[in-house]
């Protein structure tokens, strides 16, 4: 048996982000110190809000999902 197996249904999640430009705080929160720092590489306020915002929304859905906080989330990062 492989982890696919278990899968019974996919959530797919579609994301007005310019809805949620005044929460950027909020979701700049949730982010790890890897992901506060990915920030800052962005050039462009925009794409900077975007960031913080679609991984915002990928913390609280994954948290809520999970029954744990978004911000509590430990992700690992490959090379790639």
């Amino acid at each position: 048996m492989s982890a696919f197996d278990v899968v019974t249904n996919v959530d797919v999640w579609h994301i007005a982000m310019d809805g949620f430009v005044a929460q950027q705080n909020q979701f700049f929160a949730l982010l790890d110190e890897y992901e506060q720092k990915q920030v800052q590489k962005f050039k462009f306020p925009h794409l900077q809000e975007r960031y913080v915002i679609a991984h915002g929304w990928l913390r609280r859905i994954l948290g809520d999902t999970l029954g744990i906080p978004g911000a509590s989330l430990v992700f690992q990062r490959g090379e790639y």
